[in-house]
């Protein structure tokens, strides 16, 4: 018995904390503007209260977390991109090879977005090189306008892996419309243009159609525009994870109001949910963040996730989100009794269980030795 504690106390140490981050899919330009929506799943769900839960919320302002993502915000500057720029005496093999773009927040729904991403491939056929871009947009045919300068990247030849991608989101001055996009491609240190990508060339950087988030909101609107899911703590490593926390934005035009968190945590296989609470914080324009620890109660599975804002006065819904992001759809999770090697093995579960730590050989080894005491007792 003292054997096998201490093969149970040595790996368990070598087992590493996991960590899964999800972020809501992009929606392709090829289907625009069709708006992002997903119907839910008709079932009849049971309330569960048989789950034992720690829940806890804190918050950041919304501008705060927006400048610590590096390409997220730009600055609105309005210069204007001269007719024929100059070309730089070395753009020789050069060329912006594709250009992608991906609609992704759409708050009120009119078709229209605030938050967008680009996508471009450069390459050079002569080696490495390195570059860096300049993004214009045209408001329905108009002058071209400088929205976004790259950071300074590398390109080598045709390497598909050197792909550059940006995600912006549009504070002001961007009243609804349809925009073009063109993108300059510089050599770091040299003046000139070394490549160029319009929309005469790539049907994506046509006619987007985008608004800011001030004309997204109305005085009587509130939305979550954007939500993300971090997984941590998987003692067993089954995959299945004991702490959940789940980030998003709230985008108001009107704040103040005391407001909390309802998330409904829902077991689609079994048919039950259970509806969990924050405590109340004041509305804004802010992001939120509520952790989680299933202590008992949640057999191992892939759990859904729906957050409602509720008026904590009125008990008005002010924002929700849940089929629409991905990040909240089949999540992985277990509670803590349940994340233990021992249960894995007698639980009779059709999860498969895999061992890792100090490499496939040591998590067999384990295994076998594990089963060798268990035959003999």
């Amino acid at each position: 018995m003292k054997y096998l504690l201490a093969i149970c106390l040595l790996f368990s140490g070598a087992v590493l904390v996991s960590e899964v981050y999800a972020k809501e899919e992009k929606n392709s330009l090829a289907s625009f503007p069709a708006k992002v929506k997903t119907s839910k799943k008709l079932i009849d769900y049971a309330n569960r209260s048989d789950g034992n839960v720690e829940i806890t919320r804190r918050s950041e302002t919304k501008k705060n977390r927006e400048i610590q993502k590096a390409q997220k915000v730009f600055s609105q500057n309005k210069i204007k991109r001269e007719l024929t720029p100059l070309t730089s005496a070395n753009a020789y093999g050069f060329e912006i090879y594709s250009a992608a773009t991906y609609l992704n927040h759409d708050l009120d729904g009119d078709g229209f977005y605030s938050d967008f991403t680009i996508d471009f491939d450069a390459d050079f056929e002569d080696g490495y090189a390195d570059v860096y871009g300049v993004i214009y947009y045209s408001q329905n045919g108009g002058d071209w306008l400088e929205l976004f300068v790259t950071d300074v990247f590398t390109i080598y030849s045709n390497d598909v892996e050197d792909e550059h991608s940006i995600t912006l989101t549009l504070l002001n001055d961007f009243p609804t419309d349809e925009y073009d996009i063109l993108i300059d491609l510089y050599e770091d240190g040299f003046s000139g243009v070394v490549a160029t990508i319009t929309p005469d060339q790539e049907v994506s950087l046509f006619a987007l159609p985008l608004e800011d988030e001030n004309h997204e909101i109305t005085d009587n609107t509130s939305q979550i525009s954007f939500v993300a899911t971090e997984l941590s703590g998987d003692f067993d490593n089954d995959g299945f994870f004991t702490d959940l926390t789940v980030e998003y934005d709230i985008a108001t035009m009107f704040s103040g109001d005391d407001v909390y968190a309802e998330v409904i945590v829902k077991n689609s296989r079994e048919g039950w949910q259970q509806i969990l609470s924050s405590d109340y914080f004041i509305l804004g324009n802010q992001t939120e963040f509520i952790d989680f620890t299933f202590n008992s109660g949640y057999p191992a599975g892939y759990y859904d996730v729906e957050i409602n804002v509720i008026h904590a006065v009125t008990g008005e819904l002010i924002a929700d989100a849940a089929y629409e992001f991905s990040s909240l759809n089949g999540l992985p999770i277990e509670s803590v009794n349940n994340d233990n090697f021992f249960d894995s093995f007698n639980s009779g579960s059709d999860v498969d269980i895999i061992v890792a730590g100090g490499g496939s050989l040591g998590g067999g080894l384990f295994l076998l030795t594990l089963l060798a005491l268990r035959r003999r007792s």
